[in-house]
């Protein structure tokens, strides 16, 4: 039924690497929703670009390889 839907995707996504990813997901969006989609500072930190971009890169691995 459907509880039983429910109770596998709980299961499914509540192990540690789906925390990683939840964790990463909202520090990218974030990011995102502050200095990309809607500016509220504007974005000339080299550095801090970089560390985005990274995280951006390391969040859709994880995506891609928990999709696996």
């Amino acid at each position: 039924g459907v509880a039983s839907v429910w109770k596998d995707v709980q299961t499914v996504f509540s192990g540690p690497e789906m925390a990683n990813l939840y964790s990463n997901l909202e520090k990218v969006n974030a990011f995102r929703n502050t200095r990309v989609a809607h500016v509220e500072a504007i974005l000339d930190n080299a550095d801090e670009a970089w560390e985005a971009m990274r995280l951006w890169l390391l969040t859709l691995t994880q995506m891609v390889l928990l999709a696996g």
